[in-house]
């Protein structure tokens, strides 16, 4: 995904990269469920489509190659597990990085669609946490 590109899914991750960037020393990595309220915000439907859910670290990127070497690390762990990355947004001190995912959700109940959610959240922040520890492991 090329960053020049756009999409209506880079604002909502830069945003959510200026956010965490404020609470970055609470918490460094994490993935969290993204809800819409502003319909004029929402990129498209998704009430009975994918599942969005937003994943960040606090890990320099654009001048750090441990920091990009773990964003490889995320985008193959995703692609490998059916995940769409959507868009890719930092903070302005570029800092924080944040990606906008969807995931498939055929759940056909209420109950289903919000546990299924919360797995995924689950499992990305373990991913998250796995990645970074590869990566400043082998230095």
């Amino acid at each position: 995904m090329s960053l020049n590109s756009w999409n209506p899914w880079n604002e909502p991750a830069h945003q959510l990269a200026r956010t965490v960037a404020w609470i970055r020393q609470f918490k460094s990595r994490g993935a969290i469920a993204v809800h819409f309220q502003d319909e004029a915000v929402l990129p498209r439907a998704i009430e009975s489509g994918p599942i969005i859910i937003g994943i960040f670290s606090n890990e320099p990127v654009f001048a750090n190659p441990k920091g990009q070497l773990m964003v490889a690390c995320v985008r193959r762990e995703l692609k490998e597990n059916g995940l769409e990355e959507l868009a890719f947004g930092f903070s302005e001190d570029l800092g924080t990085w944040a990606m906008m995912l969807a995931a498939s959700d055929e759940h056909e109940t209420k109950v289903g669609r919000d546990f299924h959610r919360e797995l995924l959240l689950i499992e990305l922040e373990n991913m998250l946490w796995k990645a970074r520890n590869r990566v400043y492991q082998c230095a």
